[in-house]
């Protein structure tokens, strides 16, 4: 338990440091990785990230996010596609529970296209 206070103590200390946090993640199975998540559960902390307080304030609000989220579909803010996009849903969510609400997201999607060669990888990455 120790070590695990410990750890969660250093990366609380990272994210409190922080002026920007960059996250860049794939997409697996709908939702972020397991390590991931596991990073998210060590730094979402009472009385380091966010308060026991009344609403839940986060203590980050001076904090902004960027995020880099990769998937093999293309996920397109206001198309029905949107709605599967779990990672960047989890991962707002989490950032703003501990106060950091400007987040700019950049979608690398589509890479299954590649695969299936019906895009040239040139002109994925050009995208």
């Amino acid at each position: 338990m120790q070590q695990a206070l410990a750890l969660s103590a250093e990366l609380t200390a990272e994210l409190q440091a922080a002026d920007v946090l960059f996250i860049s993640t794939p997409m697996y199975n709908f939702t972020i990785p397991a390590v991931l998540k596991s990073w998210i559960d060590y730094g979402v902390r009472p009385g380091y990230t966010f308060p026991l307080a009344p609403g839940w304030p986060g203590m980050l609000a001076n904090k902004k996010a960027k995020l880099i989220v990769v998937s093999r579909d293309s996920y397109v803010s206001g198309e029905p596609s949107e709605a599967d996009d779990n990672v960047t849903l989890v991962l707002r969510k989490a950032l703003s529970f501990m106060g950091i609400n400007d987040v700019g997201v950049v979608q690398a999607g589509g890479s299954l296209a590649v695969n299936l060669g019906k895009v040239r990888i040139e002109d994925h990455l050009e995208r």
